[in-house]
């Protein structure tokens, strides 16, 4: 998998772009990149771009994976919210599953097809 980190935007505070196949050691990897910056902090807005993200996950064992590698880094910093942009509906299928393993709507996720519905989510998050 490969990824892109950038900070700043508006609403969100940084834009992480996914491309490709993710896997559990992949999203670890992200996750490290992300803590390893100093301008990473708890309480940030994100915009997850997985529009060119394979959603195929082999199996149970590696959503798990997945799943405990982003609860270990938002323990350490909670994000304020996290926007999740992909392809189609279709796509929006496994996030929506993924996201229920990480809390449902208690933890500030949702899952979009449409990027400026995406971005005024965002918005309305902003304290």
């Amino acid at each position: 998998m490969e990824f892109a980190i950038e900070y700043g935007g508006d609403p969100q505070d940084v834009t992480l772009t996914l491309r490709g196949v993710a896997d559990a050691a992949e999203i670890a990897r992200c996750n490290r990149a992300l803590v390893s910056d100093d301008r990473f902090r708890a309480g940030l807005a994100i915009l997850c771009d997985c529009t060119a993200l394979q959603t195929t996950v082999d199996s149970q064992e590696v959503t798990d994976a997945m799943v405990a590698s982003i609860n270990a880094r938002d323990w350490q910093h909670p994000p304020r919210a996290i926007a999740y942009l992909v392809a189609d509906e279709k796509a929006a299928e496994p996030f929506s599953l993924f996201r229920a393993h990480l809390g449902g709507s208690r933890s500030q996720r949702r899952v979009f097809v449409s990027r400026q519905d995406a971005l005024d989510w965002l918005r309305t998050t902003k304290l």
